[in-house]
């Protein structure tokens, strides 16, 4: 979070301490059957690695996948429950 020019790391530390009071439940994927299903997406899907592991995880915890990447969703859709962020009404960010 640092790496932005106007954020100072007291910025950074106030963001950081505003997305853990959100009380997200935070997983790991870092389990070898994980990895190896995200390598399998990526490979399937066409995506990078980094945006399977979220498929990945959406598929695995029958999770909604919300981005704001227009072409990432059209390509996972049909694969999880994927959802545009522009599509999102603020409410279902809270549930």
């Amino acid at each position: 979070m640092t790496k932005h020019p106007s954020f100072t790391v007291e910025d950074s530390a106030r963001a950081f301490k505003s997305l853990l009071d959100l009380g997200l439940k935070l997983r790991s994927f870092a389990e070898s059957e994980l990895l190896g299903k995200s390598f399998e997406i990526s490979r399937q899907l066409r995506v990078t690695f980094y945006d399977a592991t979220y498929v990945t995880l959406a598929k695995e915890y029958d999770a909604k996948l919300i981005t704001a990447d227009k072409d990432l969703h059209n390509k996972i859709k049909e694969y999880c429950d994927a959802q545009l962020l522009s599509e999102t009404k603020p409410e279902e960010l809270s549930a």
